[in-house]
């Protein structure tokens, strides 16, 4: 697992890609640009840093509850439309190494 840097602070977002990362980022994207947003939009009004949302999007990491919820609220959506398509086969596979 590769861990993002955060401004400066130890930790950051971990980049686990998976294909139920991919989905989810899929429906981010999908959300974001009925609203016509761009991902710095999102990332503004959500308050999740626009390169985070980046590799949340690419399916490169996967979200956290607390930014899903952060994400969906922004978006005036539901947080379970942003899981549709994810289910617990998908959550249980892994990509290549």
């Amino acid at each position: 697992m590769v861990l993002a840097p955060r401004g400066g602070q130890t930790g950051g977002v971990p980049r686990v890609p998976s294909p139920a990362a991919a989905q989810i980022g899929r429906n981010i994207t999908v959300y974001r640009n009925a609203k016509g947003w761009t991902r710095d939009k999102l990332a503004g009004e959500s308050g999740v840093e626009s390169s985070n949302l980046a590799h949340h999007e690419a399916g490169r990491a996967m979200v956290s509850v607390p930014t899903l919820v952060k994400l969906a609220t922004a978006l005036q959506t539901d947080p379970g439309n942003l899981l549709v398509g994810v289910t617990p086969e998908l959550l249980s596979q892994k990509y290549p190494q």
